[in-house]
């Protein structure tokens, strides 16, 4: 292997610190606030990069009464435990899970760098061959210390730099467009400066309850019923404008790109995954269509919901999801439709009562709906598309990064910028 070819050196000799989250943490959902400082899980790890969809966020009151280490700018983050994945921290101060691994290096540039070289075969390759599989694949902290890096230049570097920066500004402006799709359905459903109800106290009708089955407080609070009566305005349900697709995966084949939920981003974009057919799991069972929108079924208030692109019709989606295809409305706006917050909470309140909460497939379809207007509707399928357009930038500008880094070490550094500075994402 290459790794022979050229001076490595272990993390620990180019890192200022490696350090694992706290053992024994007990966060809890509770310490979580709107604004604060963002904690790294695994699960925010997505090739490359620290994926800012579904961070937490702790008090620096918190922090201070635990103890917990914050990191900047010059840091790299690797997953403990599940999926080995590795991100440079894109934030100006976090602090880790107890999953999490960060390795402080010198400079910002230098921490890119590493997170692009960790994806890359070279780095990838090192990491798998010291998993331990235990219930779930783990890593040491010890791994992470001996974890061979190249020394590359400091020009070298920074090139690499820049570019996961310019791919970092697509997918931020991936997910401003589309908070701002959410933001322009809730304002044509008339719920963007809605008030709900907050009564102390609250009364229905026994005979409401028993015909809607229901004997929970939760369900009948003024906020839930005032909600479906503003999306109830047209008598109509989900299952009036999408149907169910049920097909099958019937495993007749050596490989296939398999979605699971975790592999689903906050703006809507589920990322496969390759397997061959002796690694399917039990879970992999419908097929999708380009157009089609999964969401998961487990968990719906954390509206994990995404639509299938043209390069993955075929793929086969894991049984937590709902797989819905658009008859009467664009994928664009269902999607959309079923991240919004007040419909997440509606679901919610159709959840079995478990370590994982899910909610059927028929109380999905019984949702109701509301459509915003063709004109509206026009206007999110454009901002979701320009969505899309900004995230397939950033995943080329990180391809063509990797590449260039794989190529410093295959070739040298001059061939790599070379390829780097040409074809250009734009």
């Amino acid at each position: 292997m290459r790794l022979k070819a050229k001076d490595w050196l272990p993390l620990k000799s180019v890192s200022k610190a490696v350090e694992c989250g706290p053992f024994g943490s007990n966060l809890l959902n509770t310490n979580y606030v709107d604004a604060g400082i963002p904690m790294i899980r695994p699960f925010n790890l997505r090739k490359c990069r620290s994926d800012d969809g579904e961070i937490a966020l702790l008090s620096e009151q918190f922090l201070d009464d635990t103890s917990l280490s914050t990191f900047g700018k010059d840091t790299v983050f690797f997953a403990r435990v599940g999926e080995i994945g590795v991100g440079a921290n894109v934030f100006e101060k976090a602090t880790i899970s107890p999953n999490i691994i960060a390795a402080t290096v010198p400079d910002e540039a230098y921490a890119k760098c590493i997170s692009i070289f960790a994806a890359t075969t070279y780095g990838s390759v090192q990491l798998e061959a010291e998993v331990k599989a235990v219930a779930q694949p783990t890593i040491s902290t010890d791994t992470v210390r001996e974890f061979k890096v190249p020394g590359f230049s400091k020009c070298f570097r920074q090139e690499i730099s820049e570019t996961y920066s310019k791919a970092e500004e697509y997918l931020k402006s991936a997910s401003q467009l589309t908070r701002t799709a959410e933001q322009t359905l809730l304002t044509a459903l008339g719920l963007e400066d809605w008030q709900p109800p907050n009564p102390l106290t609250y009364e229905s009708p026994a005979s409401t309850a028993f015909t809607s089955n229901r004997l929970d407080a939760e369900f009948f609070r003024p906020k839930i019923k005032e909600l479906y009566s503003i999306l109830n305005s047209e008598a109509k349900v989900l299952s009036h404008v999408v149907s169910l697709r049920k097909e099958r995966f019937k495993k007749k084949c050596d490989a296939f790109n398999y979605l699971e939920i975790g592999s689903v981003t906050q703006d809507g974009v589920v990322e496969e995954a390759h397997l061959l057919m002796k690694d399917a799991p039990s879970r992999a069972t419908w097929l999708v269509e380009k157009d089609d929108v999964v969401t998961s079924t487990v968990r719906p208030i954390r509206g994990l919901t995404a639509i299938i692109q043209e390069s993955q019709h075929g793929a086969v989606a894991s049984s937590g999801f709902a797989v819905l295809k658009p008859d009467k409305i664009s994928p664009e706006l269902l999607m959309t439709y079923l991240k919004l917050p007040v419909i997440c909470e509606l679901m919610d309140l159709h959840t079995s009562a478990s370590m994982y909460p899910s909610i059927s497939v028929e109380d999905i379809l019984a949702s109701p709906f509301k459509h915003p207007g063709s004109q509206t509707e026009e206007k999110i399928i454009r901002q979701v598309r320009e969505s899309r357009t900004a995230r397939q930038k950033s995943k080329l500008l990180l391809e063509r990064a990797k590449r260039a880094v794989e190529m410093a070490i295959e070739e040298d550094e001059v061939s790599a910028l070379a390829y780097l500075g040409s074809n250009p994402t734009e």
